[in-house]
Order: C-alpha cells, then sequence, then structure tokens
C-alpha cells in the first residue's frame, strides 16, 4: 500500500486555508493582500509536506524486504557535517529559502526569530520522518543532522533574501516619489 500526497491532500488542504482566512479576515481584520501571501506560504507547506514526508510504503515486498535488511536507525545521521550527498544537502537548503522570504511577510520578525522558527520548522519535519520511521519499522527517509543545518542557512537565506528585496522596492518607491514630485 502506498499512501501519498494526492489531489484529496490539496483539497482537505484548501478547506483548512478557507476556515484560516475565515478566522484572520473575521477575528483579526487581516486585508486581502495579508490574506495573499499567507495562501502562498500555506501552499508552500503543504508542498513541503508533500515532498518530505510522501510517500509511505506500507506492507509491500519490497517493504519487508527493507525490515530484514535495515534498522531504523540504520539511516539516522546525528554526526554534523558528515555529508553523504551535496546534492541533497543543496536541495534541503533551496527547499527553506521560501520559508525565510515569506515569513516576514506574515509575522514581524528579526534574523534570531526566523532562524528559531526555521530550526523548529526544520527539527519537525526530521522528527516526523524519524517518527513515521519508528511507526512502520523501516527507514523510509534518511534523518539527518545535516538536513537540519542545511535547512536553517535556506531560512536565512530567504530572509536576507527578504531584506534586499525590501531595500530595493524601498529604494525604488523614493526615487519614483522624487521623480514625481521634480
Amino acid at each position: 500500500m502506498l499512501i501519498d500526497f494526492d489531489l484529496i491532500s490539496y483539497l482537505i488542504g484548501f478547506l483548512i486555508l478557507s476556515g484560516l482566512v475565515f478566522f484572520l479576515k473575521k477575528t483579526y481584520k487581516k486585508g486581502n493582500i495579508y490574506i495573499l501571501f499567507y495562501t502562498i506560504f500555506f501552499f508552500y507547506i503543504l508542498n513541503v509536506i508533500k515532498y518530505t514526508i510522501f510517500p509511505i510504503e506500507i506492507g509491500t515486498l519490497f517493504v519487508e524486504e527493507l525490515k530484514e535488511q535495515l534498522s531504523t536507525f540504520s539511516r539516522t545521521n546525528f554526526i554534523p557535517f558528515k555529508f553523504q550527498n551535496y546534492e541533497q544537502t543543496f536541495l534541503n537548503i533551496l527547499l527553506t529559502i521560501p520559508f525565510g522570504f515569506g515569513l516576514p511577510y506574515l509575522k514581524r520578525v528579526n534574523i534570531k526569530s526566523v532562524f528559531l522558527i526555521g530550526l523548529l520548522f526544520s527539527l519537525l519535519i526530521e522528527i516526523t520522518q524519524f517518527i513515521i520511521s519508528l511507526v512502520i519499522g523501516y527507514p523510509y527517509r534518511v534523518t539527518d543532522i545535516n538536513d537540519i543545518m542545511a535547512n536553517s542557512v535556506g531560512v536565512l537565506i530567504g530572509y536576507l533574501l527578504y531584506k534586499l528585496f525590501s531595500k530595493l522596492a524601498l529604494v525604488s518607491c523614493t526615487i519614483k516619489k522624487k521623480l514625481i514630485l521634480s
């Protein structure tokens, strides 16, 4: 059996998002621009879940062979900088750049809080992967401290890009105002 993130998962996500948007508009009086960024960030998180947690294979012949050959801890790395795959590290950085870029649009943050929230986000992903491995009885994903470090770097890069684009937008607006006034 294969548990996958499919169209039904997106529909459930859309229903959850609809409830959240209603709540944000009624309770916190959030405007349409905030709701737009919130929606983009929400679907980004859904896709991170899709690519980091799913698919989960259960009960197949392949899974039974893995259970015999590998222990749950055989694909767990707690040693920093023991890189097994540089491409995977690069992809982990890319995965979380949008997190660092998008979070400041939703919440007033500084670099320290973005880093801590990103670190917690990354820990949540890795812990979820590890717990699923424990529950299903085989290491279906690699749980790696290097993923957490790479994700944290990606969050910081995203935040620095946000700051850069914010400064560029401010300079652009200032130049336009000067041109209009002159």
